[in-house]
């Protein structure tokens, strides 16, 4: 396997063009924030469109396991929500 090499651009705060330690976190903040806006998002979308009762059922349901342990449960559980947004919007 060919080893990959991963470049990240993230703003700098000073005047050198350097990145230092506190814009790094400063860059790790911002997505966090960025996934935490959607994620509240996606909880208002399922709650207006009574949903979340639905999914709160699904969640704490213990006969279900822990689907999103390996990626072949994440790709199931992708794909059942698509299925379910498919049909909620009638497609």
């Amino acid at each position: 396997m060919k080893k990959q090499n991963y470049t990240a651009e993230i703003p700098v705060s000073n005047p050198y063009n350097i990145a230092a330690f506190d814009d790094l976190i400063a860059n790790i903040q911002a997505g966090y924030n960025e996934e935490k806006r959607l994620k509240n998002a996606a909880f208002e979308f399922m709650a207006g469109k009574g949903l979340y009762p639905e999914f709160h059922e699904w969640l704490h349901n213990s006969g279900h396991g822990h689907q999103g342990d390996n990626i072949m449960g994440r790709l199931r559980m992708g794909m059942a929500v698509t299925d379910r947004v498919a049909k909620f919007f009638g497609r």
